[in-house]
């Protein structure tokens, strides 16, 4: 709302003037300028009214490692020079408009922008609500390296979220420089970078107590050590991701377990070397927890899963796809500590049948989603009592159910209005027939189907 009220004569005017700023910043040398064909002041324009857009390659700013070369290189005429800086500078009096449009801007065009106009520069970089330093972008995150975000994050001391997902060029030296400059983050996403090991995770362990949300996912070099670091010193951490950490054991799930009692959120997708004893750990210790993912741990079994119904009372999304060593037991005993449940995944579960997806279907009416996908041994008898008792469902994905025909796809359209998005992908019991039900009955369904 506070953008299209801004979209008057007079901010359409700052707007130019902005242009005039970020003309001010082009004439560098490819691939970083300005394309001829580009009207700077639309460029703005677009980022202002849709924040999601980036700029396309031709259109971006600079990389920051060149910012001061290119701007001393841009000496065009020293009056229009200067008309430009002051305009930029009565432009940037106003810090509503200013922090508008840091909050639009990459981190790259920010430096950039800062570089000619100190009072965006104050409040880009010395604000107490510093935006957060997002380099997991498509354009930018593989040229991301130690140097760069030590550069960066030595003008944002205040920033609290850091998400560095996907640059593989950092390394424990990235995260060193992190800890030595940013003390008060919150929030830290490495996921997928290969190269950091303990050593990275103990600096920000050791600097970063503030530390709630921490991804390491796909960090396959992190191991206890490192995880045993974030118990000792990060005492608040409320969402741990862990997925694909093959080298965490129980060990290190027990030092988050005895540290940190206020985890709400646990990813320990595909961390094979957690068993039973660990997720027990966790239970007893980590009563809050409301979104539990232990899918493809194969060593988990029902006695895991009877452990965490024991103690922890606000569950709410439970993802066990894959574990092999879960059976109806284990579900039935789920259904029955969590009617609050609304978020359900057991696909690839084959010791689950109807036993267990009837036992969800009478105790937990608030599930909104569901993922059976390839549980052969449910039938239309489980999707009959999911449809009777679970009105509310919006997301149903049963692909891969071989014992699904017509029947079970007629309850679902009956007695769940709700149904957007049903997935139905290599179920070859249900006929041209059942699709044509789904078609006529609810129009507004995204259905999802091959057959090979």
């Amino acid at each position: 709302m506070y953008i299209s009220d801004l979209m008057s004569a007079k901010f359409s005017c700052r707007i130019a003037l902005l242009s005039l700023g970020i003309g001010l910043l082009g004439g560098c040398s490819q691939p970083y300028q300005l394309g001829m064909e580009d009207n700077p002041q639309e460029i703005v324009a677009r980022k202002l009214n849709n924040p999601e857009q980036e700029l396309s390659p031709t259109q971006s700013i600079t990389s920051i490692q060149d910012d001061a070369e290119l701007v001393e290189k841009n000496v065009e005429p020293a009056d229009n020079k200067n008309e430009a800086a002051s305009t930029l500078q009565a432009l940037f009096r106003d810090n509503s408009l200013c922090s508008l449009v840091r909050n639009n801007l990459t981190v790259r065009e920010a430096e950039r922008l800062g570089g000619v106009n100190r009072q965006f520069k104050e409040l880009n970089y010395l604000s107490n609500d510093t935006p957060p330093l997002n380099f997991s972008v498509h354009q930018y995150y593989h040229s991301i390296t130690d140097e760069v975000l030590r550069r960066v994050v030595k003008k944002h001391p205040n920033v609290a979220v850091i998400n560095l997902k996907s640059c593989h060029s950092i390394t424990d030296a990235g995260l060193q420089a992190i800890a030595q400059c940013c003390p008060q983050i919150t929030h830290l996403d490495i996921n997928g970078c290969h190269s950091i090991t303990d050593a990275g995770l103990q600096a920000i362990a050791q600097s970063c107590p503030q530390i709630t949300h921490l991804n390491i996912s796909w960090c396959s070099n992190i191991t206890d050590v490192g995880l045993r670091a974030i118990a000792q010193h990060c005492l608040q951490i409320t969402h741990l991701n862990i997925e694909e950490c093959h080298e965490i054991t129980d060990e290190g799930l027990w030092e988050i377990a005895q540290s940190c009692p206020q985890i709400t959120h646990l990813n320990l997708l595909i961390c094979n070397k957690i068993t039973d004893e660990g997720l027990r750990e966790i239970a007893q210790s980590c009563p809050q927890i409301t979104h539990l993912n232990i899918a493809w741990c194969s060593t988990i079994t029902d006695a895991g899963l009877q452990a965490i119904a024991q103690h922890c009372s606000q569950l709410t999304d439970l993802n066990i796809r894959a574990c092999y060593g879960i059976t109806d037991t284990g579900l039935q005993v789920i259904a029955q500590q969590y009617p609050q449940i609304t978020h359900l995944n057991i696909a690839d579960c084959y010791d689950i049948t109807d036993a267990g997806l009837q036992a969800i279907a009478q105790h937990c009416s608030q599930i909104t989603s569901l993922d059976i996908i390839g549980c052969y041994g449910i039938t239309d008898a489980g999707l009959q009592a999911i449809a009777q008792h679970c009105p509310q469902i919006t997301h149903l994905n049963f692909s891969f159910c071989l014992n699904i025909t017509d029947v079970g796809v007629r309850a679902i359209m009956h007695y769940c209005p709700q149904v957007t998005y049903l997935d139905l992908t290599y179920c070859s019991s249900i006929t041209d027939a059942g699709m044509r039900a789904i078609s006529q009955a609810c129009a507004h369904i995204v259905i999802s189907r091959r057959d090979g």
